[in-house]
């Protein structure tokens, strides 16, 4: 017997050699995975756990505040599992799972000065958090894989350092122009479309922590571009699922051939690693607002930009961008939008013309929560949302076509009025044009899209604004239906200011109109908005005083139950326009 097994063994090793026993050899590589030269990179708040692997099985993270054994295994902490194999893979640069790839793939570039990680290893990066231990130790093992200290298992601690993350630049260039851009800029959020990206090549990386994706360390990209008169910052709406999406659960085919996904500039299930069917006690997160606004508030800090001067802006998917600001009006001045989403829960019955086949696979149904008592239908309905809101809100652009099927003209009049009726600041354009030709032309006294200098002159977090309604020289969208109200038209067009003071006890705002053929007498109402010393309670009563050189008089008008101050019937008797002045009595 003994001889019998010395020649079989004999025999197995000559067919190995000459590779007569392929299936043999690759079941033995698929049960048991191979990580190896495990080692640890500092980044700032974070550390980035690396190692190489010769096999595709999934991986586990695990920490603990000692070296961690096979004996000790069982009281180490869970990092983070299914982790896939090639995780150092920058699969923002693999055409295999992103599109428009310009650059030649490459691994994760950790920082601006060394050379990108080999692709085929692994790689995870964990945010030192308040509970974790003052040194940590990590493993990462795959499938029946024992711990090996040096090989799967670090021997040397890593120290927890507690501190803001930052974004890493991904090449020596953009550090430089960090350090030479003039202080006090303006700054432009812009958010791309469906199946964009960002214009130029993504300048940063960040990997998120675990309030910023279904599990921590996931990565984003970035670009910020010095301009003449500010500083642009185009983020990358694409997000890691570990998955690809089958057709039940995506309308569009853009995501299903990879493994990440579009969040439509929200944020994604809790459970979007795992198919809809099969989800249990899952809610809708908004990561996605989250690391977009610490980036911003990132590039404003190191750049030295001018904080009160924050403007924002998309196109179609990206004006997701108006639920962003409308949502943090502390932080944003303008918010322009081109071809709009208003209500993304609205169908019009028709199978291309159905939003909530949109999200169904990425937040699942409109009634799923975002808290406790928020559904995701309402966080995306801007309709709803602005007809409860009284509260300043940053100044709003829309541009909007009538023919557009892909985000739905039979909602925006209701937007329009409900924007009018709740005295908010806003401008409004609309062509008979489709989602990709609406208003495309230059149009005379309306600013151009992200026209950074029409903001900058009458915008800013720390400057008062007059919310124009009940315009004379406004347009008739209807009701949204397509044979209803005018085919082109504007909200406020023209309609200009200067604000003359802002003071406790007064108020005062010159005001006027630039169109060239306008329709003498212009009536208007006027509500101040944002003002800095102006403040006003519920109830108390206020002198109007209206002055033109046509016109004198005076009004006394009363603060409504909101705070807000509306004097109607404002009169613009010609091109020089009228002075409004508020004072307290």
């Amino acid at each position: 017997m003994f001889n019998y097994l010395k020649l079989s063994f004999v025999f197995i090793f000559i067919l190995q050699v000459i590779g007569e026993l392929p299936v043999f050899c690759a079941e033995i590589q698929e049960n048991v995975a191979e990580t190896s030269n495990i080692r640890t990179f500092l980044l700032h708040g974070q550390v980035a756990i690396l190692w190489n692997e010769n096999d595709h099985s999934v991986r586990q993270i695990m920490a603990s505040d000692k070296p961690i054994t096979e004996t000790n295994r069982e009281s180490a902490r869970i990092l983070a599992s299914e982790i896939l194999s090639g995780s150092a893979n920058d699969w923002f640069q693999d055409p295999d799972e992103c599109q428009n790839i310009k650059s030649a793939p490459r691994g994760w570039i950790l920082a601006p000065d060394i050379a990108p990680l080999e692709r085929t290893g692994g790689l995870f990066v964990h945010t030192f958090k308040n509970d974790d231990s003052l040194l940590l130790y990590f493993a990462v093992v795959g499938k029946e894989e024992k711990i090996q200290p040096n090989r799967n298992a670090t021997t040397q601690p890593v120290k927890k350092n507690i501190e803001n993350i930052r974004p890493i630049e991904q090449n020596p260039g953009v550090l430089e122009a960090m350090k030479k851009v003039s202080k006090g800029l303006p700054v432009l959020l812009y958010l791309h479309a469906h199946q964009g990206r960002p214009s130029l090549d993504m300048s940063h990386l960040i990997f998120g922590n675990e309030m910023m994706g279904w599990r921590e360390g996931l990565p984003f990209k970035f670009m910020v571009r010095i301009q003449k008169n500010h500083i642009r910052v185009e983020p990358f709406d694409r997000v890691w699922i570990n998955r690809k999406m089958p057709a039940e659960e995506v309308a569009s085919e853009y995501y299903r051939g990879r493994r990440n996904i579009e969040s439509w500039w929200f944020g994604t299930n809790n459970q979007i690693n795992l198919p809809e069917l099969v989800r249990k006690n899952d809610y809708v997160v908004n990561y996605t607002e989250r690391w977009v606004l610490y980036v911003l508030d990132w590039v404003i800090d190191n750049y030295g930009a001018d904080r009160n001067k924050i403007y924002a802006s998309g196109t179609s998917m990206g004006t997701g961008v108006l639920r962003l600001a409308m949502n943090n009006p502390d932080r944003f001045a303008v918010v322009d939008g081109m071809v709009p989403f208003v209500d993304m829960t609205y169908d019009e019955g028709k199978p291309n013309m159905n939003n909530t086949k949109r999200f169904k696979g990425i937040w699942g149904t409109p009634s799923v929560k975002i808290d406790a008592a928020t559904p995701i239908g309402n966080r995306v309905n801007l309709v709803q949302f602005v007809e409860r809101h009284s509260e300043d809100l940053p100044y709003v652009i829309v541009r909007l076509g009538r023919q557009d099927y892909s985000v739905f003209w039979r909602r925006k009049p209701d937007f329009l009025r409900a924007m009018n009726n709740n005295r908010h600041g806003f401008l409004a354009a609309w062509d008979n044009g489709s989602h990709s030709t609406a208003m495309q032309k230059k149009i005379d006294h309306f600013p151009g899209f992200n026209d950074i200098s029409w903001y900058g002159e009458r915008f800013a977090l720390n400057k008062s604004y007059p919310a124009i309604s009940d315009c004379s020289l406004n347009n008739d969208a209807g009701n949204g239906e397509m044979n209803n109200g005018d085919l082109e038209g504007f909200i406020n067009r023209g309609i200009d200011w200067k604000i003359l003071a802002d003071e406790p006890k007064q108020y005062r705002v010159h005001l006027f109109c630039t169109l060239d053929n306008a329709q003498y007498p212009i009536t208007l109402s006027v509500t101040p908005r944002r003002v800095q010393q102006f403040h006003l309670s519920s109830g108390e009563k206020i002198q109007a005083e209206i002055n033109s050189d046509s016109e004198q008089k005076q009004i006394d008008a009363v603060v409504n139950d909101k705070g807000l101050l509306t004097v109607k019937n404002v009169s613009l008797p010609d091109q020089k326009g009228c002075t409004l002045i508020l004072r307290k009595k």
